[in-house]
């Protein structure tokens, strides 16, 4: 439960549902220092840990197993992932008897070793077997994930929906964060992801060398953490860039930070289905994406799919022929069932039939 998108997506759902009748508990590899865990004690959940993997596949299984035969109490094991390369907990609960599995998908490619490469080709044999119901962020997900398999068309897309409501465009809002951030009149870029290869950080500092070279009046608003952190920082700082670039860290107020900005900038190597686009969109930004990112995610007409191949020279230029083009009207969003009710409906039909 660290600071990425699947994690976001999950904590969205659990401060939504319905605790009298589903609550969540949280089985977990690792533990980060995370403001999730405080809350997810708050809203009554547990957390509990398994041996992960790096300390061997008879370990983690064994774990897993320990974990499984000590709590015989739950309904229902629903687990996210990026690929197939990793079954075993749910190979582990229908040992078990849990009564319902489910394998949700939220990737739409894989950066990982051969190995997990292999073992998500591998396992598509097997994906039938494991899970009583198969889910995905967007139709890429879904193909990437269970394409080509038995139950390719038995798969639901469930979209990872957020509170539209707290992302809507408050001028009052806007003014008072880009004072606070000591922000006049620059264009600011927006970018929320943690530091991961995935996403592509070193790509929107070159776009920030390349805007800086054109003595444009900007900053750029990078949101999260992760292992890559120290490393981009030392980028922009290589290239000359650190002082237009405004390191914000892991933030709960991402919904007013966005409000900030004037773009929003998303140069992933690939993505399931970005929950931050949908953010976006409900502040009304204007959205540049990758085009390795399924163009689904394109529901409103200010976003822009983009590829990487165009260098970041063309990035520049789109982002400053989109500044001010916003749309503040997020009925699109809510007609196609972007808004967290509409998902905590879908998610809890699933775990209550």
């Amino acid at each position: 439960m660290s600071s990425g998108g699947i994690q976001a997506f999950v904590m969205n759902v659990y401060r939504h549902i319905n605790k009298e009748e589903i609550q969540f508990d949280f089985l977990l590899h690792h533990r980060y220092d995370h403001s999730y865990y405080q809350e997810i004690e708050r809203m009554g959940g547990k957390i509990f840990y398994v041996e992960p993997r790096n300390k061997g596949l008879h370990v983690n299984r064994n774990s897993l197993e320990d974990f499984f035969t000590t709590h015989p109490e739950y309904h229902v094991v629903h687990m996210h992932e990026s690929s197939l390369s990793y079954l075993v907990p749910l190979e582990v609960a229908a040992k078990h008897h849990v009564r319902k599995k489910i394998f949700h998908s939220h990737s739409s490619s894989l950066l990982g070793s051969r190995i997990h490469k292999l073992l998500h080709i591998w396992h598509k044999r097997e994906i039938g077997k494991v899970a009583d119901y198969y889910l995905a962020c967007g139709k890429l997900a879904s193909t990437w994930m269970y394409g080509g398999t038995s139950i390719e068309t038995k798969a639901q897309i469930v979209y990872n929906g957020i509170n539209i409501a707290d992302y809507t465009m408050n001028p009052d809002i806007r003014m008072g964060i880009r004072k606070k951030l000591g922000i006049g009149d620059e264009l600011v870029m927006a970018h929320t992801g943690r530091f991961d290869k995935v996403k592509n950080h070193k790509y929107l500092i070159d776009i920030a060398k390349q805007l800086a070279a054109e003595n444009v009046d900007f900053k750029l608003m990078l949101i999260g953490g992760g292992e890559m952190f120290e490393d981009i920082k030392s980028y922009a700082k290589a290239l000359g860039t650190e002082e237009k670039i405004l390191f914000m860290g892991v933030r709960s107020d991402v919904n007013k930070l966005l409000q900030a900005a004037d773009v929003f900038v998303l140069p992933s190597l690939y993505e399931g289905f970005p929950v931050v686009a949908i953010e976006a969109m409900a502040s009304g930004l204007p959205v540049i994406l990758s085009d390795t990112i399924s163009d689904e995610v394109a529901i409103k007409s200010n976003v822009i799919m983009k590829s990487l191949a165009d260098g970041p020279i063309s990035w520049a230029k789109e982002i400053l022929m989109q500044k001010g083009n916003r749309i503040d009207d997020n009925r699109v969003l809510y007609d196609k069932g972007f808004d967290i009710k509409k998902t905590v409906e879908k998610l809890s039909r699933i775990y209550l039939e």
